[in-house]
């Protein structure tokens, strides 16, 4: 009870002494800065001189739905009666506010532009008949549907304010003003196979309304830096799981330039379209080789035409190991452009990313820094710096007839320790559905392979949005992979390889002269003997006459030489494929004391592959082929 009268005499203390001293443990003095419609009458204070900049706010969502076949109408025959439904959904919203604080009214002003697109298609399948006397047929629906909302907003900003006290801190809200447009909600449905014909004629409906569309709000807080006392920014991201991703960045000022870097941001290619650009999202990045466009908006907040350089560079600066390292210009990075007064205008350049995943010293590269530069008469006037991550290329492995896709189990995790997680290992037949080696567990040829890879390398070239890959391959696999380039890699405008390195582990490209003896091992069956019929010299020669082309990819080879004997004389083999086999028409090769089903260990990995597929942005390979375990004679041609 003691203890209680104490507190309860201490907080009566305390309001007595903020009633007589109302600024208590409050900041001594604040520097407030409003828009005019949000301080009324109001004059806006802006101690220390006004605050100009730009905050920026982009919320995405994007969805994917595909049911795949479920019965129809709750009918039992999956496989006759069925529906398919695909549905996607893309929300967007960006807003930009823009103020200049810089005259003695602080004037605000913003742009909104919003869009969300939610699209259905559809498809029925019944199999039935008109009459209990007529044959059965197909009653097919296709019906699709679209609901399509576009709003957008531009003009002066309400509800602005910012906050700065003597120790630096800040707060920051604004809301973007409301965004008119419109929702369009449209639909259709044609049918074929119905009994009678008027329910064969197709059905349509549109309708659409007028909205407005509340304005989205800010509120952020945080601490200015001391060694740059002049400048407040930061930035805020949420989601950012593939499907939703919230972004919020700010930067003002205390010494306005003219010219303003109002925004940057990053596009690329969506596979399998070119030039279907869609904006790279922050958390997934791009892969390693795509083109990326890099777009950045300048303002001209005076009063007059202003002429102005905009320069785009790789900077170091915030790293926590480059930091001292000097910015880099990007290949063809300088525009030039005018501005008339109050205009802003978006310039791009094309940026290859080829080798930016990593250093050129052979380091991971896990984030590229981007920075644009406005210069007006030789003078830096206005600056923004914007991460994006390169990953890697896929990493496809192929094996051969004789071995399984567990052989690769283990690479994944070499590849993660390497890079991170986004170098993915993707081995052709771990997942059936997107293609394998065997159909209905019949081993096929090589031909007929090289058509089910093509299928799996653009799966997996869809999954991570990637326009270039690398592969390597065991045994025939690499016969399998040649086929695919020959057949079905694409010349890409670019001018890059569609696979730019192909590592070949022990396979024949010359043949195998005894493949055939093959039928005397008890656990070889008929359809694999029929396979390594293909593998005969002879039947090599025809392949290498007819596959030629290799589309500019690099082809590498890794070769045993540990056994003597073999089925074509004393030449140095690994049991089944001779070294000139192996090395037949390759770039460059190395040679190992590993036989042939031991070249698909983990330690090739750090040995051959590693050094042979990681090449910096400068064009080099910064890291050695060192000598394979055992390997007297190894070497690199």
């Amino acid at each position: 009870m003691r203890h209680g009268s104490l507190f309860r005499k201490f907080t009566i203390l305390l309001m007595i002494l903020g009633t007589i001293y109302p600024t208590i443990g409050q900041p001594r003095r604040v520097s407030k800065q409003t828009s005019p419609a949000a301080s009324a009458n109001k004059q806006p204070t802006n101690s220390g001189g006004g605050w100009s900049g730009i905050v920026t706010y982009r919320k995405t969502l994007r969805e994917s739905e595909n049911s795949g076949k479920v019965p129809a109408f709750g009918r039992l025959d999956k496989e006759r009666n069925y529906t398919i439904t695909t549905r996607t959904r893309e929300y967007k919203y960006v807003g930009k506010a823009i103020v200049d604080g810089s005259r003695p009214q602080t004037t605000a002003r913003a742009k909104v532009e919003f869009s969300d697109e939610d699209r259905q298609i559809g498809k029925m399948v019944i199999v039935d008949s008109c009459h209990a006397f007529n044959d059965e047929h197909e009653f097919i629906d296709h019906s699709s549907s679209e609901k399509i909302t576009k709003a957008s907003a531009n003009g002066e900003l309400e509800n602005f304010n910012l906050y700065v006290d003597d120790a630096g801190r800040y707060s920051l809200s604004l809301r973007f003003p409301d965004a008119k447009g419109s929702y369009n909600d449209s639909s259709s449905l044609t049918r074929s196979g119905y009994c009678q014909p008027k329910n064969n004629e197709p059905k349509s409906s549109a309708s659409r309304t007028e909205i407005n569309m509340k304005g989205e709000g800010i509120s952020v807080r945080g601490q200015i830096d001391p060694q740059d006392p002049n400048v407040i920014e930061g930035s805020e991201t949420k989601g950012g799981n593939g499907t939703f991703l919230l972004i919020t960045t700010w930067r003002f000022t205390r010494k306005p330039q003219s010219l303003l870097i109002t925004d940057l941001r990053f596009e690329h290619m969506k596979f399998p379209t070119w030039d279907a650009w869609e904006e790279v999202s922050e958390p997934r990045g791009t892969a390693d080789g795509n083109l990326v466009k890099i777009k950045a908006s300048v303002l001209n907040m005076s009063d007059e035409i202003k002429y102005a350089e905009v320069a785009f560079k790789e900077t170091y600066k915030g790293d926590k190991w480059n930091h001292s390292m000097a910015d880099y210009p990007l290949k063809d990075s300088t525009v030039s452009i005018r501005l008339d007064p109050g205009e802003e205008r978006e310039v791009d350049v094309l940026w290859d990313t080829t080798g930016y995943a990593w250093f050129d010293d052979g380091r991971p590269r896990l984030v590229q820094r981007v920075k644009a530069e406005v210069y007006e008469q030789y003078k830096l006037k206005d600056e923004m710096t914007k991460n994006i991550k390169v990953f890697p290329k896929p990493l496809i492995f192929v094996h051969g007839i004789y071995s399984k896709p567990s052989s690769f189990d283990q690479f994944q995790n070499l590849l993660t320790l390497s890079h991170s997680y986004d170098w993915k290992a993707s081995v052709f037949g771990a997942d059936p559905s997107l293609g394998s080696m065997l159909e209905n567990g019949v081993t096929r040829s090589v031909y007929d392979n090289a058509d089910a890879l093509a299928r799996y390398v653009q799966a997996v070239q869809r999954e991570r949005n990637a326009w270039h890959v690398d592969m390597v391959a065991h045994s025939t696999g690499g016969l399998v992979a040649r086929l695919f380039i020959h057949k079905h890699a694409q010349n890409l405008p670019d001018g890059n390889a569609y696979v730019r390195h192909l590592l070949m582990l022990g396979t024949p490209n010359a043949g195998v002269p005894c493949a055939d003896s093959l039928a005397n091992y008890p656990d070889v069956n008929r359809d694999k003997l029929k396979a390594a019929e293909e593998l005969m010299p002879d039947a090599m020669a025809r392949f290498n006459r007819h596959v030629r082309d290799r589309k500019g990819s690099k082809f590498l080879a890794l070769a045993g030489n540990a056994a003597g004997l073999h089925c074509s004389g004393l030449e140095p083999n690994d049991d089944f494929v001779s070294v000139g086999s192996a090395t037949a028409g390759v770039d460059s090769f190395a040679l190992t004391r590993l036989r042939h089903q031991e070249l698909v260990q983990p330690s090739i990995f750090g040995d051959f592959i590693r050094g042979n597929v990681i090449i910096g942005p400068r064009g080099t390979y910064p890291i050695s082929v060192v000598s394979l375990p055992g390997g007297r004679d190894d070497r690199r041609k």
